[in-house]
């Protein structure tokens, strides 16, 4: 569109009117590409698909990848991440109350003698770490103890926390898990505090090798405290 400015505006104090303009554009239109004729919106073939997969891929990122590849849509990852968490709490019920559970059912178990858990709550009364290993699971620690594989599986749960394993190798080669947890994130000061609990579990038995990938939080927070 082009305004005509050859006594067109008339100054009227600090007020300009506009009398006339020409509904021509003096250039070319720009043409609409893939991107930008697809749109964000969530219909319900889309919500269908979401809860199809809304816990089958790696990442939340990942399940946005799909969503937009399969409806051809470019829907942003937050709007993805909101629907797959109200399905969530439509199929589980609310998060809050999970860790709300969890952690009660963490206190009797303790108070019963059942297992040896530790847990730690932020300022907003946020569960930000727990690690968890029952009676039987101490127990073999304690026998097999010579090899410990630590892993972590990356945030394939409704509260988007890595889940820790601590894993021994028995008298027949076979792999049991002797403890895991969740935390809040992968860096250094979190593995420092998941390690120190667990040795606090394990009443200080250090396992003579410890396996692990090639995360930089997990090794450094190994290597600084024991």
């Amino acid at each position: 569109m082009e305004f005509l400015t050859d006594n067109i505006f008339h100054n009227t104090g600090f007020n300009y009117t506009l009398h006339s303009y020409v509904s021509q554009h003096n250039h070319e239109l720009k043409k609409l590409g893939d991107n930008e004729k697809k749109t964000n919106k969530i219909t319900t073939p889309v919500k269908d698909t979401i809860k199809e997969f809304a816990g089958k891929f790696k990442s939340s990122q990942e399940l946005t990848d799909y969503v937009n590849k399969k409806h051809n849509l470019a829907t942003s990852y937050n709007q993805i991440y909101y629907h797959q968490s109200r399905i969530y709490a439509e199929v589980y019920g609310q998060a809050n109350k999970d860790c709300n559970l969890l952690i009660k059912t963490i206190e009797d178990e303790i108070q019963n003698g059942i297992c040896k858990s530790n847990y730690l709550v932020n300022s907003e009364n946020q569960l930000t770490h727990f690690i968890y290993s029952s009676l039987e699971m101490e127990q073999i620690y304690h026998h097999f103890n010579d090899v410990l594989i630590i892993d972590t599986t990356f945030k394939k749960n409704r509260f988007n926390m890595p889940l820790i394993n601590f894993v021994s190798i028995d008298n027949y080669g076979f792999s049991r898990i002797v403890a895991f947890g969740l935390t809040h994130n992968e860096k250094q000061d979190t593995f420092e505090w998941v390690l120190r609990s667990f040795y606090d579990i394990m009443n200080h038995k250090y396992a003579k090798i410890v396996f692990t990938d090639e995360d930089d939080g997990l090794i450094n927070g190994n290597d600084s405290k024991f």
